[in-house]
This record gives structure tokens, sequence and C-alpha cells, in this order.
């Protein structure tokens, strides 16, 4: 009995070091567990390294090395300062992007399932892609076409061959200025934030010079072709022919030494001045627009009948200038151009 006690006394004294090691391990599943969650979600948010390069112009290729960003982009975003960019390859630790149109200097940022990385600079330096137009006379009034160069000019600058042009308007992708007394062919720089644009040259040329107009006379619609020097090598937005304050507005075929018009509506006898691509006007040519007549009120009657004609350049007084009908003149009884219309008034003739 002795023995049976001492086996059910070892039994009892062995249960609760059971119970102790089984309780022990759930703690420890407990406390894992409780860790897991107590892990900050810092510690899986992306994560910018290193950008490289760290400053370009719009469209300049950007390799953005890091952390976490997953390995395919899904809903994942790169943005340049705020400004949403396209990127060409995503991978957990790396990013290849450009930098976006409207992209200004500041931050780049990856955000990973609403999760935004940290911010790393980056330097947005402006870039020209054109002039227009690329060449003229002092006091052409040109537009530089770009990015980068910010909605303001604050203290930004332009330069053409080492000058400071006058600026007529300033936006974050077109500058309009006027080429100032004295500058000579040379490049134009956009400087913004202390960073310089690339260089793009503009061409100082004479202003421009009409030699000759043929026909020198005709009426509205008469094709007309003028030739002459520093034209301008198209017509641009600015270029016009101009007859006696009347713009042709035709879409002349044009070229640095030859334009072809036509004689626009309402053009009267006066002067013929090309305004080149840049803005700058020619020298005058003489042009003259003989009468036309318009309408003959009323266009039968007999002789004696007082008739009104109506039409163009007829002059504002008659001075030398006849009416006849068939070969016959008349006197007239009015000559005069109420509201910019010619206007004869006369009685017919005996035929």
């Amino acid at each position: 009995m002795k023995q049976v006690a001492s086996s059910r006394h070892r039994a009892a004294s062995i249960r609760p070091a059971r119970t102790f090691r089984t309780s022990l391990s759930g703690m420890l599943t407990f406390l894992i567990l409780l860790a897991g969650l107590a892990t900050p979600a810092h510690a899986f948010a992306p994560g910018i390294t290193s950008l490289s390069p760290t400053l370009g112009s719009v469209g300049t290729a950007v390799t953005i090395a890091g952390t976490n960003f997953g390995s395919t982009q899904g809903t994942s975003t790169v943005t340049f300062n705020g400004t949403a960019a396209t990127p060409t390859s995503w991978t957990n630790t790396g990013i290849a992007v450009t930098v976006p149109s409207g992209a200004t200097s500041g931050n780049v940022v990856v955000t990973v399932g609403g999760v935004a990385s940290n911010g790393a600079s980056f330097t947005v330096i402006p870039s020209i892609t054109s002039l227009q137009p690329n060449s003229g006379a002092i006091g052409s009034i040109v537009a530089i076409d770009g990015e980068g160069f910010g909605a303001t000019q604050g203290s930004s600058t332009v330069t053409v061959s080492g000058k400071t042009p006058t600026v007529n308007s300033w936006a974050d992708k077109k500058i309009v200025f006027v080429i100032p007394s004295g500058t000579t062919t040379g490049n134009v720089v956009v400087t913004v934030g202390g960073r310089a644009s690339n260089a793009v040259t503009f061409t100082v040329v004479p202003a421009p010079n009409i030699t000759s107009v043929s026909p020198a006379a005709g009426i509205a619609g008469t094709a007309v072709i003028i030739t002459g020097s520093n034209l301008g090598a198209t017509q641009g937005s600015l270029g016009d022919v101009i007859f006696d304050g009347i713009a042709c507005r035709c879409s002349p075929v044009w070229s640095n030494t030859s334009i072809h018009a036509s004689v626009p509506p309402g053009a009267r006898t006066g002067s013929v001045v090309v305004r080149a691509p840049g803005g700058v006007a020619s020298n005058a040519l003489s042009f003259s627009v003989p009468p036309a007549i318009t309408k003959v009120i009323p266009t039968a009657g007999t002789v004696g009948s007082s008739v009104t004609v109506t039409g163009t350049e007829f002059g504002a007084t008659q001075g030398t200038s006849t009416v006849t009908f068939d070969g016959i003149a008349v006197t007239p009884t009015s000559w005069s151009m109420p509201s910019g219309r010619a206007e004869v008034r006369a009685a017919a003739p005996s035929m």
C-alpha cells in the first residue's frame, strides 16, 4: 500500500509541471501575436533612399531607389511636388519615371496603399523647346515655348545675347518678350531659381524691306506679289500685309523674300506695308485701289431720271472725277462718302 501511495504522490507532483509548461507556451504565443499587432505602421511604409539625378527638366528620366514600393505599381503613385508622374518600370526597391509636364521643384513622394513615403528633393530646371519667331529685327515680339518657367515671373529672368528684354507676359509654358535695342545674334536663356535653361539661338536681322508690289493697283481680291528682304521665313502669328491700314488676313504664301497676298475687302488707295513675323513693320510702297460700282438705283428709267450710284473709292469730293452713262458724261448733283460708302447722284442723260 505504501508503494501505491508513493506512486500516486509522484503522479500528483508531476501534473502541475505539465500545466505550467502549457501555460507558458500559450503566453509566448500571445506575446508574439501582441508584438505583431504592435509593430508600427512605418516599418512597412514605402521609403525613398535616393533619386538619380536630383535635378532636371521636364521629360528627364529619374530613378527612385528605396524600399517597400511593392512588386508592381497597382494603384500606387509617384508625384513631383504634387504633380503625378507616369512610371515606366516598378519593383519593390526601384522605380523608373520621367519628370512630368507641369512639375515644379519640390519633393518626390511614392504612395503605396495610401501610405506616403518620405519626400526626396528634386529641382526642376526650365527648358526651352522653341522660339517663335527665331529671327527678327530689333523690336520683334518673340514667344518662348517650354516648361518649368513658373506661373509668374517673380525673380526669374530672360536674357537674349546677355541683354535683359522687356517681358510682355509670363506663364509656366510660355514667355513673350521684345528684342531690345542693341541686341545682336545670340542665345536666349531663361533662369528660374538660379537655374539656367538650355540656350536657343535668336538671329537678329535688319528690319523688313519691300522693294516692289505687282501689280501696283487693283480692286479687292486682286492677287499681289510683294518682293523684298528680311520678310521672315514664315508668316507666324503676327505677320501680315497691310493695305492702307487694313490687314490682308488672307493666309498668304510667305517667304523671306516674297509674299503672295490678295487685296482685302475695304482696301483703299494708299500704302502697302509688310508686318514681319516679329511684328516689326517694313517701309511703305504706294498701292492704288480703282473705283468700283456696287449698285445702281434704279437700273432703268427715262431721260432725266435721278440715279444713285454706290460703290468704293469714289473719293469724298468729285474733283476731276467723272460719271458717264454708256460713254455720255453727266453732271452729278451730289458726291459723297456716307458711312465709308461712296455715293453719286446724277440725272440720266439723253442717249
